[in-house]
């Protein structure tokens, strides 16, 4: 149980909270990208699959305490990381996830 009590946010809220962890989960990636045991070539959607459970972990537990993050907003967050990187366009990440990213 997370220990926030305060009002429920809505995703578009938690979202612009967030925001500024971008740039965090962009350097986190190129350091998964250059320390990984994946094979070069390795689908992109095990790489993804890979990175987010300890990516998100982080971020859950950074802001926990001022409000409840749901995987789903988490996920968004760390696929807008990645794509600053450069090493993967968003059209990449839609098509190995098989789903539409906002803009």
């Amino acid at each position: 149980m997370s220990p926030y009590s305060g009002p429920e946010m809505k995703g578009h809220e938690i979202m612009a909270l967030l925001e500024g962890e971008i740039p965090t989960v962009s350097r986190e990636w190129l350091r998964f990208r250059e320390s990984s045991a994946f094979p070069k070539g390795a689908p992109l959607v095990d790489q993804v699959r890979a990175f987010f459970s300890p990516m998100a972990a982080f971020l859950k537990k950074r802001h926990e305490s001022r409000m409840p993050v749901p995987n789903e907003i988490l996920l968004l967050v760390i696929l807008k990381g990645i794509e600053r990187t450069g090493t993967h366009t968003k059209s990449q990440l839609e098509s190995a996830l098989g789903k539409k990213l906002p803009d």
